[in-house]
């Protein structure tokens, strides 16, 4: 196994160094602040970090319920919300939008497209336009006008959309 500079940082961080630390192995700051980041990213998603027992959950629950039933000045409010993830792993992230602007402009036009764009909330466009359509100048992103986003995909899409027709007409009449 090859031994990266990222695989060094990590070991490093897992051995109880702190950044200055591994700076002054000999690692640029920018770099070691950005693989601890993404590091510290994935650890936090795994599964086995921030899940919690049900059972465990239940039997809290239940001792919370009996406190306050004993208790004449005690009261508890709590909200347990519980989100299931597919637990498919070959399933559709549902983190990406269902539509795909640039496609859909090419297939259906400008006028359907707005009509689709517009059964999206503001947030699910601002997330179509950063997969899809990005603004590299990211004043989009700040807009709370649906219309002016929706107008901004379609302009963005009708452009992308013309990027490359030449090969897909030659591809189509040959």
């Amino acid at each position: 196994m090859k031994i990266t500079k990222k695989y060094q940082i990590i070991k490093f961080y897992k051995d109880g160094l702190d950044i200055d630390n591994i700076i002054g192995k000999g690692f640029n700051k920018k770099y070691v602040k950005q693989v601890l980041r993404d590091f510290k990213a994935s650890n936090f998603d795994s599964s086995s970090n921030n899940k919690a027992n049900v059972d465990d959950i239940k039997q809290l629950a239940a001792i919370l319920e009996d406190l306050q039933n004993k208790c004449d000045k005690l009261n508890i409010n709590i909200n347990i919300s519980i989100s299931v993830n597919s637990c498919n792993p070959n399933s559709i992230n549902t983190n990406m939008p269902l539509l795909n602007p640039v496609t859909a402009f090419r297939d259906i036009g400008a006028a359907r497209l707005k009509e689709q764009l517009n059964l999206f909330k503001l947030d699910e466009l601002i997330k179509m336009i950063k997969v899809y359509t990005p603004d590299l100048n990211g004043i989009i992103y700040k807009q709370k006008d649906i219309n002016v986003v929706i107008e901004y995909i379609v302009e963005r899409s009708s452009k992308l959309s013309k990027m490359g027709q030449v090969f897909r007409t030659a591809s189509a009449h040959e």
